[in-house]
């Protein structure tokens, strides 16, 4: 045999074996495995005839064939700029499997992710790059560049009459980049006159129409201006003036209108409809009911008469966004509230208007920020408007469930962003253009608003802060990491409100609310909740000096050992308090002798956590000149040692981003965006500086007609802050890419369990903090524990136990009640605090495990089946992102649940038993799945 035979043959059984694998097969772990063979399949090297290479990706594009197989497919071809040299089968395979497959828009919706504030879709810009370059090779082969044009034009205007719009958006993306980075590509005049003609496309949301119109008629005046020859056509030629018509009018508008009235580009290309017809005398009558209330004879009877008209018309209307925005600030209006006091049925109506607008802001996120805006504009300037607004519930409501945007409303952001992209003229066509100031900025608007509710609204701050206080004193123990109602935002508000309240409460009161925060510290599993009850302790003990020995008689009660971690927070409460430059040396004195026997507890969280306060007490003392601490020999050999240790002059990073002046970083920069966000990584920060920024401006610029300032807040802004890195996030965009995975670097510990410990052993005798930290890298698995089939408390004790010691993410329940029951706490020995436990109920968990799958999460089953591969053989390999299913005790996992997996294992036995306690069963499997990483993780 010939070598040149040898390398066709072995080319060939590659090929069998990809065909096999990713049809065939079914496991996305080794399909993932077939993209080195993928590449040199379709490479120029390659022996293997296109039309072989094709057959595969077609038939691996079909409905048939598992998502995530498909997902993955579709992504190298696109990644890997897939166009073999042959123009008719691969314009067939683009027209009949390929676009098909692309257009689908549950691959839009499932790669949608956050950047910078901004929404982007991960595959809409995956297929406009591979568009664009696709056409940009072809100008190398005229007549397939021709025929490309006409397959991606036939798949637009499929988009025009049912497909997935936003499909057609990035189609159109494309096609418009692939004009202007290469001249040579152009469209013959039949083609542009369909493009001229998707220019008319109304049927859609409001960003993409006009997105559609201007690229459309921007493609016609870009083309006719290098093909003059091309303009035949008569909607052509009114595309190209358009266009001209649209750049003049843009570049003279020196103004623009408030957010929610500005009109839409394509706006003057329709021929008005009814509806457009309605809104706009919706709109004509704001503007009465705006120049009534100037009136100083205007009439509580004529206001809610035009104001009872103008909300007929928005429900009518189906609350077009436009209007429903310009609202509040018309309802929430200082001259309503005035009229109010005389006439109690627009009373009722605008207390119902509140609470109605506030309810449709869940699902029209945009409405929240001039809504919290509006009314706290009116609550500043207006004090009687707290009552009318029910203020109390307005604050808390947003605090329990902040509005998240929809996924029509991340695709018109995303499109926002390609429509800005098209000429300097239309980049001011952003998403606050159309919807407004984004969500921080409403944020910031509430947090301020609490923050200047003293001393005109004490009552209002004083029964939010019981409210809030209450639940979360209240909550059961042990209380679970995750909560459907515990969030950052509340503890902020209670830390606005706790500065404002705390300095006029009686004793007796503030005793009780003391007593509420330390149980509340001792009992709250979360690193971040945690680091801001500190803070609210540190303040008031800022203020009442003398309730500062509470807190070394606090360290100083030795039940206090069955709970290390509480102990651990007021070590770090008690140094904050010896450094404010009203505690004295005495203090200090005190509380290094309470840290000394500390710094040799039998518990691991409370030596450590001593060791590293000890030495910040001591620099503070040899600053404030404290004699009796720092010529005490015991204080003094303590120091030394501590110092003298490998990792105290590296500290873990949890170390520098719990760290807390309670003056100096006593701020709303602070608060909404400090390095504290980088302990966890359960919630983002909401808002940052820049919003409140922003919001101080408009305050700025409207406080020549308000002639009044407003109330002081609590809290000043402060400086930038200068963040520190943080524990990364899996965000990706969702699309299945390769079998490597990215490796975490530098990141704090997960809820509940910290860098600086050492093991049980008595090792520590000797080395004290020296190996506080195993591995600087230490972070938990991309791997998820789904037990919501199980329901035996014994078991999923168990289940918390093990997936807890072998670095799980998280361990979704059927319920999180069971925490704390009995048969359950028995096994878990708090391992459920350490990490975070999500409810999820048995129901719930196909669609669960198909959005993960979306996110390119790979779903491994245990479970003894036909397709089921054996734990530990060279076959089980098992992937770096891992949602791993346990079944229920006696029916195993159900075939709903089955064919989601794209992994099955089984665990090899001897015996004749043939099952394990579920348990036990995920042990084994969660140590062969840490085994595996070990080498480039540590456990």
């Amino acid at each position: 045999m010939t070598l040149a035979l040898k390398v066709l043959m072995g080319q060939y059984d590659r090929y069998c074996t990809v065909f096999e694998t990713i049809l065939l097969g079914r496991y996305l772990n080794q399909v993932l495995e077939c993209e080195t063979d993928l590449n040199m399949l379709s490479s120029s090297q390659s022996a293997v005839k296109p039309e072989w290479l094709i057959t595969l990706l077609a038939s691996a594009l079909q409905p048939k064939i598992q998502e995530s197989v498909r997902k993955f497919v579709g992504s190298w071809i696109m990644r890997s700029c897939f166009r073999p040299d042959i123009s008719d089968a691969f314009a067939d395979f683009l027209r009949t499997a390929f676009l098909p497959w692309a257009t689908l828009g549950s691959l839009y919706t499932s790669t949608l992710r956050k950047e910078h504030g901004k929404t982007r879709c991960g595959h809409g810009e995956q297929l406009a790059n591979y568009i664009s370059t696709l056409l940009q090779q072809a100008v190398k082969f005229p007549p397939g560049g021709t025929q490309l044009l006409d397959i991606f034009l036939e798949t637009l205007a499929r988009s025009k009459s049912g497909r997935f719009a936003y499909a057609g958006v990035y189609l159109l993306e494309g096609l418009g980049r692939a004009l202007e980075a290469t001249p040579e590509t152009r469209l013959q005049p039949v083609q542009l006159e369909k493009v001229a003609g998707l220019a008319s496309w109304a049927a859609l949301p409001e960003v993409a129409r006009d997105y559609v119109y201007a690229r459309c008629i921007k493609m016609c005046f870009d083309t006719s201006l290098r093909s003059p020859q091309v303009l035949q056509a008569e909607s052509v030629v009114d595309a190209f003036r358009r266009w001209g018509e649209l750049q003049a009018t843009l570049s003279h508008q020196n103004s623009q209108a408030a957010g929610g009235t500005r009109e839409p580009i394509a706006t003057q290309h329709f021929e008005p409809s009814k509806r457009d017809i309605m809104q706009s005398q919706a709109v004509e009558k704001c503007e009465r009911l705006r120049n009534l209330l100037k009136a100083d004879d205007t009439t509580p009877a004529e206001a809610e008469t035009l104001l009872e008209d103008i909300w007929s018309d928005l429900e009518y209307l189906e609350y077009p966004r436009a209007l429903l925005m310009a609202m509040p600030a018309l309802v929430l209006h200082a001259r309503i509230v005035s009229l109010t006091s005389s006439w109690e049925t627009l009373a009722e109506m605008l207390t119902k208007l509140v609470r109605k607008f506030q309810e449709l802001s869940e699902n029209r996120v945009y409405l929240m920020t001039p809504l919290v805006c509006a009314a706290r504009n009116l609550v500043l300037a207006v004090p009687e408007a707290v009552k009318r607004m029910r203020l109390e519930d307005f604050v808390i409501q947003y605090t329990e469930r902040i509005p998240a945007p929809t996924v029509d409303l991340q695709l018109e952001d995303a499109t926002a962003q390609l429509l800005q992209s098209l000429s300097p003229e239309i980049e001011r066509f952003g998403y606050e253009y159309y919807f407004g100031d984004r969500e921080p900025v409403g944020i910031a608007a509430l947090l301020d608003l609490v923050s200047r509710l003293s001393p005109r609204h004490l009552d209002v701050a004083r029964a939010m802060f019981d409210r809030l206080l209450q639940r979360w004193a209240k909550q059961k123990t042990p209380p679970p990491i995750v909560s459907p109602w515990k969030s950052t935002l509340q503890l902020q508000v209670i830390l606005l409100c706790c500065e404002q309240v705390v300095p006029l409460l009686k004793t007796p009161e503030l005793l009780q609310v003391l007593r509420d925060l330390h149980h509340i510290l001792s009992i709250e599993p979360l690193p971040r909740y945690r680091f801001l009850l500190g803070w609210m302790l540190a303040r008031i003990y800022l203020k009442h000096k003398d309730l500062r020995p509470r807190i070394l008689n606090e360290l100083k009660t030795h039940d206090h050992h069955s709970n290390p971690k509480y102990l651990a927070s007021l070590m770090k409460v008690a140094v904050m308090v010896a450094k404010l430059d009203t505690s004295d040396g005495d203090y200090a004195l005190e509380l290094a002798s309470a840290l000394v026997p500390l710094a040799a507890s039998s518990k691991v969280i409370i030596r450590h956590e001593a060791q590293w306060q000890f030495p910040v007490l001591m620099d503070h003392a040899r600053a404030m000149d404290w004699h009796d601490i720092t010529a005490s020999p015991a204080c003094a050999s303590l120091d030394d040692y501590i110092r003298s240790l490998q990792r105290f002059d590296d500290p873990p990073l949890e170390r520098r981003l719990d760290q807390l002046d309670p003056v100096k970083d006593h701020t709303l920069t602070n608060l909404v965006e400090g390095s504290w966000f980088g302990l966890d990584s359960i919630e983002p920060s909401l808002c940052g500086r820049e919003d409140f920024v922003k919001l101080y401006k408009t305050d700025a610029e409207a406080a020549g007609s308000r002639n009044e300032e407003l109330p002081a807040s609590c809290m000043p802004l402060g400086d930038p802050v200068t963040p520190l890195p943080s524990k990364p996030t899996a965000q990706g965009d969702g699309l299945i890419t390769s079998a490597a995975g990215s490796k975490a670097g530098l990141a704090p510990s997960q809820a509940g369990e910290s860098l600086a410990l050492q093991t049980k052993g008595a090792a520590y005798l000797a080395t004290g903090i020296e190996n506080s930290i195993d591995q600087p890298t230490r972070r938990r698995n991309d791997l998820i524990v789904v037990a919501s089939l199980v329901d035996n408390p014994y078991n999923l004790g168990g289940l918390s136990r093990v997936s807890e010691i072998f670095g799980a993410s998280e361990l979704h329940l059927r319920s999180q009640n069971v925490t704390s029951n009995k048969d359950f706490t028995s096994v878990s020995v708090s391992s459920h605090l350490h990490f975070p436990i999500v409810q999820l109920s048995a129901t719930a968990v196909p669609a669960y495990l198909a959005g993960q799958r979306d996110r390119g999460w790979t779903v491994v089953g245990i479970e003894q089946t036909d397709r089921s591969v054996l734990l530990g053989s060279p076959d089980c390999k098992l992937p770096e992102k891992v949602v791993l299913v346990l079944g229920s005790e006696k029916e195993g996992i159900p075939a709903l649940v089955l064919s989601e997996c794209d992994m099955l294992v089984e665990i090899p036995q001897q015996g004749v038993t043939r099952s394990l306690n579920v348990q036990t069963a995920a042990s084994i499997v969660l140590f062969e799945y840490a085994r595996q990483r070990r080498g480039t993780e540590t456990l």
